[in-house]
């Protein structure tokens, strides 16, 4: 559960757009296998952040706008914003990478879950 909010600003830290992550959103952090954990605690690395992020945007499936509107993205473009996120905490090459390819390869089945209650 995320103890403080926090908001993601996509491109830059002044962009239009965003990801606001309120106190109270419940999160399973990075999906990461068990035996992975050893080389991706999750949670305990810097894609934490990101992905509470990416958490919340399978389960909303939409950006927020400075001018209150909202913009739905589809799975592909979610995984692309949880990338850059990694890049924005500095997570190293080879886990940016790992991570990300995980994503892609096993995150069909929960973006569907939350598209099918939309």
């Amino acid at each position: 559960m995320v103890l403080a909010p926090f908001t993601y600003r996509l491109g830059h830290p002044a962009g239009a757009e965003f990801v606001r992550v309120p106190v109270g959103f419940l999160t399973d952090f990075a999906s990461i296998p068990r035996p992975l954990r050893t080389f991706w605690p999750s949670p305990g690395g810097p894609w934490d952040s990101p992905s509470v992020i990416h958490d919340a945007l399978y389960q909303r499936g939409y950006v927020e706008s400075a001018d209150g509107s909202r913009r739905i993205v589809e799975r592909s473009e979610a995984d692309t914003i949880f990338r850059d996120a990694m890049k924005v905490t500095k997570t190293n090459g080879v886990s940016l990478r790992l991570i990300y390819r995980g994503v892609r390869l096993g995150g069909r089945a929960a973006w569907n879950t939350y598209r099918e209650h939309d």
